[in-house]
């Protein structure tokens, strides 16, 4: 492919309108027709739709062929596979270009004309001559009769072949300031455009290559120069000074200085080609306007928005004409951004900031923000898909940075034809637009929103959809009346008449936003049509029908709670597949609190109990998790007769998951019930399944069993449920135990402390040796509640030793750092429980002996043990009993030790008197801050600035 074509189709590729991104979404659920993209058309490409099954899911997917020939399809992953590899091949024909361009035009002695290592002293003449002919300012000048300077006299072709190059490089400042793509370009554009001016396409090729790197997330955007605000903001001028001088360069090369010997126009045309063939300088122009006729309408095909909406179609056609084409960009560029009318900055409270209001928010971004606007669209259609969330997570700024109007007119439109990506970046823009009402000009303005969020909820994806669903029900609940009927309604019943099942799945999440405000007639339309998705062909519509029927219920009239929605609840409850069935049981609770009990007993009720034996044990397992919450809507009676005998067969359900789901909620049903009855029905079942064969129901069990004794009382617990703790604190499984554990205080309340003892605390001291580590640390963070149940002298008898052992942890030969962290932690808490007294005599003798322990790692547990005591204890005992053994431990041979000493003591100087810190610390210090280990010097250097810090303070 010639380089020349390559490099026009580029123009296509890396333009706003892309193959991928430039066509619109198919959306059946709207009736849209797809249409192909102006850069489609314009590369030959047809797009055809074909719907297929993708990972189980049934999805339009475009394909692309060429138009002239046969070959495959290819799909968008192959398309971004070639645009990628296209982009890189680009990029190396640039290279190759500019390595050609200085070697042949510069060094090497080929071309026409000298090399510049050989330039003749007649071309360095002519060259300063025709610089001071720039834009034939001199010679219009003298012609006036202005003579400051004279103005060398040349030949006319010559000066205006220079002058022309030079007028179509000068107008292609404003494009490079405002190109979109700028900052891949980590120079200086000023530098570069000012190169450009003199050495022309020598600096303009690097450019274009350096352009088509990828986006770089973390390279912040670049404020605009002042040479570049200039010239944006001067476009137009800048147009037509450059549009001017090109024009006046060619009518100047065939009939400039007429009044000279400079013949007629043949012989002019003469010397043009004799002047080409002769000199390097003119040779390297006519390859400056071969490359500038392929970089022009690239540049401007990429910028495009920055074009005047009325303006870009003719823009877009005359970018190929050259220089005509980069006059109409010049003076059709919109105002930059940073003057737009829809944003009012004045300076902030900070320096660099500036200062919007937004719907009446005050809000300050920086100015790194106020450029975010192009850089956030080219990353919506970046490859990397990080980038394109950044771009979504970011719309909030880029809108309010936008205005309201340009939001509405510009940013949502752009957002509905690029709803083709990834499922996180869908996932994102659904999350965004739930508060983007203020952005859009307020709820006037709200339905802007909805088209695009009626096209994510038709995806595949049911995150995305869900999302979708919630957020226009945020839009939807703050929408006004006339516009929630007009527009809101009108969505939902375009999706719930949608083709493909997605969007009538997501329209029964709507319904009970769009029919409060409904009139009669459309109410009546409204349920008419969830009747018929509670009956569509596909369960997954009808899954979602019976998930949303208890928000929907909610809103309807009690005349026709009875007959529509009841007649829907039953059809649901009788469905074939036990996905629907199941999700119908969670309705169940919410429409029996919206009926009388009577109606409940009459109609839910039988239904809960055909569902507690229903052949599905999912089904089983819903009814398990959801029957308490109907008690509320029925009487003691009906609870005791129907309810119960229905909970007692799911307790002894032959399917293990349905016996857990019912054993996490016998607490509850004990609460419910009398205590007598709770005995007579609901115990039995509970002692069945302390014993059960698997052990996720006994852990299930066990994290709830203990809230039952204070529902059976006193002696009910003593003689029924100590004997199941006891058999499930010796649990083969450690959940199992460690569920119990963790709520043994709700026992203590009921029994008593001496029963506890006797009964318990046997079990509990044996748990402390438990060879799983998370059971030893369980029973430690017990133990300061227990400590303040059982009293001081109790615990001296029975757990004191056990504490000071879990210093030392050592169960199997297996050290657990956990454990000695929580025993240290736990010495603190019954330091703070029995007071410093007690502490004195039973923790600190005992503690101060294993600083002695010939393995480093209880050393070093001791220190910990010690910083956390310090503070309870008080200066003197720290001063007198603590603070010494510190100091000698300075002197570890073990650097491990050393360096926690070094952190003890930075914690030991608020608790002791300043005097002790300055001397006795700092000294010891001091001697760590030379010690041959880095860490140790680094935590003593730390600690010594903290002494310092406080002599300061003081």
């Amino acid at each position: 492919m010639p380089a020349a074509t390559l490099l026009c189709t580029k123009t296509f590729i890396y333009g706003n309108q892309s193959v991928i991104h430039g066509r619109q979404e198919y959306n059946s659920a709207f009736g849209r027709n797809v249409k192909l993209s102006e850069t489609s058309a314009l590369l030959g490409l047809k797009l055809k739709v074909k719907k297929s099954i993708q990972l189980g899911r049934r999805r339009p997917v475009f394909t692309t062929r060429a138009g002239g020939g046969g070959g495959g399809g290819g799909g968008v992953d192959s398309i971004i596979e070639r645009d990628d590899k296209l982009r890189k091949l680009t990029q190396a024909i640039l290279w190759t270009a500019e390595g050609v361009y200085v070697l042949w035009l510069f060094l090497l002695p080929y071309a026409p004309g000298d090399p510049v290592w050989a330039i003749s002293s007649e071309t360095v003449n002519d060259l300063v001559g025709l610089s001071l002919n720039f834009f034939f300012i001199l010679p219009l000048l003298n012609a006036g009769g202005i003579h400051l300077i004279e103005a060398p006299v040349l030949h006319p072709m010559s000066e205006g072949l220079f002058n022309f190059v030079i007028g179509w490089t000068f107008m292609f400042a404003p494009l490079l300031f405002s190109d979109h793509k700028r900052d891949r370009f980590k120079g200086s554009l000023d530098l570069l455009w000012g190169f450009q001016m003199f050495l022309t396409n020598t600096f303009l090729i690097p450019y274009m290559a350096f352009r088509l790197n990828k986006s770089d997330s973390e390279y912040p955007p670049r404020a605009t120069s002042q040479l570049g605000s200039i010239m944006t903001r001067g476009a137009s001028v800048v147009g037509l000074v450059g549009g001017a001088a090109c024009l006046l360069s060619t009518f100047w090369a065939f009939y400039g200085r007429g009044d000279g010997d400079f013949w007629s126009i043949s012989d002019r045309w003469e010397f043009l080609l004799s002047y080409l063939s002769s000199e390097r300088l003119a040779y390297a122009f006519i390859w400056d306007i071969c490359l500038y006729i392929i970089f022009q309408p690239w540049l401007i095909g990429d910028n495009l928005q920055n074009i005047q909406e009325d303006k870009v179609g003719m823009v877009r056609y005359l970018r190929y004409v050259p220089v005509v084409g980069l006059v109409a960009y010049c003076l059709c560029n919109k105002t930059p951004l940073l003057n737009s009318p829809e944003i009012k900055g004045s300076k902030s409270p900070a320096a660099g900031e500036t200062h919007f209001r937004c719907k009446g928010n005050t809000i300050y971004m920086s100015m790194a923000h106020l450029l975010l606007y192009p850089m956030v669209l080219d990353e919506l259609k970046n490859d990397d898909i990080q980038l394109r969330l950044n771009s979504i997570r970011r719309l909030s700024s880029i809108a309010c940075q936008l205005g309201e109007d340009r939001t509405r007119r510009e940013l949502i439109p752009f957002l509905c034809r690029n709803t083709d990506d990834e499922d996180e970046v869908l996932l994102a823009m659904s999350e965004e637009l739930g508060g983007f009402i203020p952005y859009v000009g307020g709820v006037e303005h709200a339905h802007v929103l909805l088209p695009l969020l009626g096209t994510l909820c038709t995806v595949e994806e049911i995150c995305v959809r869900d999302k979708a669903v919630e957020s226009l029900c945020r839009i939807g609940s703050q929408m006004r009346e006339s516009d929630l009927i007009d527009r809101f309604v009108s969505l939902v019943k375009r999706l719930a008449a949608g083709e493909w099942f997605t969007a009538r799945v997501s329209a029964c999440g709507l319904f009970h936003i769009a029919y409060p405000s409904s009139p009669e007639m459309l109410k009546a339309e409204l349920r008419s049509i969830y009747s018929q998705l509670s009956q569509d062909d596909m369960p997954m519509v009808r899954r979602s029908a019976a998930a949303n029927l208890g928000k929907f219920a909610a809103t309807i009239e009690p005349a026709y709670l009875k007959t529509d929605i009841m007649t829907m609840f039953e059809d649901l409850t009788q469905d074939d597949q036990d996905s629907v069935r199941l999700l119908a049981v969670e309705g169940c609770a919410a429409l029996g609190k919206l009926q009388d009990p009577q109606d409940c007993v009459a109609h839910i009720l039988p239904v809960i109990v055909n569902f507690s034996q229903d052949k599905s044990w999912r089904v089983r397992y819903m009814v398990a998790n959801q029957l308490y919450e109907l008690c509320e809507a029925v009487g003691p009676e009906t609870i005791r007769m129907d309810l119960v005998p229905a909970y007692v067969r799911l307790l002894r359900d032959n399917e293990a998951e349905v016996r857990i789901a019912a054993a996490g909620k016998a607490t509850i049903f004990s609460q419910i019930l009398s205590p007598e009855f709770s005995l007579q029905h609901i115990l039995p079942c509970v002692k069945e399944l302390s014993s059960d064969s698997s052990q996720h129901v006994r852990s299930a069990l066990a994290s709830v069993i203990m809230g039952m004794a204070p529902v059976l009382g006193k002696d009910a617990t003593i003689e029924h449920l100590l004997p199941i703790f006891l058999s499930l604190l010796k649990d083969e499984f450690p959940d199992v135990r460690l569920n119990i554990i963790s709520k043994l205080d709700q026992v203590n309340q009921v029994i008593g402390i001496d029963l506890l003892s006797q009964s318990l605390l046997p079990a509990i001291v044996e748990l402390a040796k438990d060879r799983h580590w998370r059971v030893r640390l369980a029973i430690i963070e017990y133990i300061p509640l227990l400590a303040s149940q059982l009293g001081v002298g109790f615990f001296d008898d029975k757990l004191g030793t056990l504490c000071m052992q879990w210093l030392q942890d050592e169960v199997d030969m297996v050290q657990v750092y956990s454990i000695r962290d929580a025993a240290a932690n736990n010495l603190k808490h019954l330091a703070e429980e029995f007071g410093p007294e007690w502490a004195i005599q039973h923790i600190i003798p005992q503690v101060l002996d294993v600083i002695n322990n010939s393995h480093y790692l209880y050393r070093m547990t001791i220190l910990g043990a010690i910083s956390l005591l310090a503070p309870v204890m008080g200066s003197e005992i720290t001063c007198s009993k603590l603070l010494p053994v510190v100091i000698t431990a300075a002197k570890d041979r073990v650097p491990n030790v050393k360096f926690n000493v070094a952190k003890v003591l930075q914690s030991l100087i608020p608790v002791v008197d300043q005097s002790v810190a300055e001397k006795t610390i700092h000294s010891s210090l001091v001697e760590l801050a030379e010690d041959p280990d880095v860490d140790v010097r680094f935590y003593a250097s730390q600690a010594l600035q903290s002494i310092d810090d406080v002599m300061m303070s003081s």
